[in-house]
């Protein structure tokens, strides 16, 4: 079984852009989850706060953004209150959104379907097995 450590960076990259995201510590998780609740059987999520968790404590570094004068926006944890305002906007208006919470959260690699690198190096899943 391979998983990835709290101390490992994962890249993202879509078109200019590449994305810097760590897991979650089990503890980080506990905080995550707790701000789901169930109140007679309706589940409540605050899903606004839990992606400024998310960016908060998983997402590392942005690169490739630019303002509309062309000048590259420096987008590094921690993020300040203007930063965080950039970095949703930058993660809404990608396809790496669902595979950024996969890592944070999850500690799971996504698919062949985006491309990314863990600690700078090209990763190789090899060919997942049926269960019969």
């Amino acid at each position: 079984m391979k998983i990835l450590r709290v101390s490992d960076i994962v890249t993202f990259k879509q078109d200019d852009l590449e994305i810097d995201v760590s897991p979650m510590t089990y503890q980080m998780s506990m905080e995550y989850d707790q701000m789901v609740t169930v109140n007679g059987g309706e589940i409540k999520s605050d899903n606004l706060k839990r992606a400024e968790f998310l960016i908060k404590n998983c997402v590392k570094e942005i690169r490739g953004v630019q303002d509309m004068d062309g000048k590259d926006i420096e987008l590094k944890s921690p993020f300040n209150e203007s930063s965080l305002s950039d970095v949703m906007t930058t993660l809404s208006r990608t396809k790496l959104a669902p595979h950024l919470s996969s890592v944070a959260y999850f500690s799971t690699l996504p698919g062949n379907e985006v491309d990314y690198m863990v600690n700078g190096k090209k990763v190789n899943l090899g060919k997942s097995k049926k269960q019969s």
